[in-house]
Formats: C-alpha cells, structure tokens, sequence
C-alpha cells in the first residue's frame, strides 16, 4: 500500500464546515487542495466519458442511468430508484436521481475553483477519489449500516 499522504477527516469536514482556515491548515502532511485537485480531476473523466454533465449554473451530476450495474449492490430497479431521493429536480438536473459530483458555490460557502465555476465536491466523490489516492484502483471495504447501502455505496460504486 502507497499511503503518501494521511487523510484526516476530521479536519477535512472542519473544512467543509467553516470551522478551520483554509490557508492555516496543514497537518500531518495532508493538504486538502491537494485533494481538491485530484476529485476535479476524477470528476472530469467521468465527464469525458459521458457518465457525467455540466449543469449552466456549474453544478455536476452523474447520471445514473448510463451505468447499467446501477442498482446491484442495493438490489433496486433503477426505476424505482425514487424513494429516498428528493423529488424536486434541481435546476439543469436531467433526472431527479442523478446526484451531485460537484455543487456550485453559494454566498458564504466555502469554495474551490474548478472548470465548472467556484464549488465544492458531492457527498459521495471524495470517498472515491481518497480511496483511489491511498489504496489504489483494487479496494473494496465498506462498512456501516443498512442506511449506507442506498444511496452511498451504490454511487460510489457508480463513479468509480
């Protein structure tokens, strides 16, 4: 195992929630653009290979229909897929269970540049990217309860 830098996820939701500076923080060797960089990158490719769309107001979704495997590991109908998901459909969002690889910046949130306009990653992508990053492409451990399944898991396993 290639472990170059140590995540720290309780700085990196500090972060996410305001708590910490971000030119302060460096700690134990992680530095959060660093990753920043690397799930622009991986968001990205999806886009190059059509799994994922450019929204007009910079939002990034993946479009869950495009992955056929979509489902398995829950053992849902991709058609069926509507419960749990939040019904109302988000401005440019092509189907309401896409979700969300990158959100645009809203006043006062914190924000990184990218392609797509100032904002920050989805809940599910950092998960990939940092697994990718530290364990390599061959790593599978989840963990967690039943409520992890669906949606977590199974969009994890979509970007990825």
């Amino acid at each position: 195992m290639n472990n170059k830098k140590k995540f720290d996820l309780k700085l990196y939701l500090d972060i996410l929630h305001n708590k910490k500076n971000l030119k302060t923080v460096k700690r134990n060797g992680f530095i959060l653009p660093e990753y920043i960089d690397k799930i622009i990158d991986f968001i990205s490719k999806l886009i190059d290979k059509g799994y994922a769309y450019v929204t007009a107001k910079g939002d990034v979704y993946y479009e869950v229909r495009k992955f056929k495997e979509y489902g398995k590991l829950s053992h849902r109908n991709v058609d069926e897929l509507l419960n749990g998901v939040r019904i109302d459909l988000e401005e440019g969002k092509k189907d309401p269970i896409d979700f969300a690889l990158w959100k645009s910046a809203k006043p006062g949130e914190i924000s990184w540049e990218s392609p797509w306009g100032n904002g920050r990653p989805g809940w599910h992508i950092e998960c990939s990217v940092m697994a990718l990053d530290t364990l390599g492409e061959t790593i599978d451990i989840h963990g967690g309860g039943r409520d992890l399944l669906f949606p977590h898991h199974e969009n994890e396993i979509a970007q990825s």
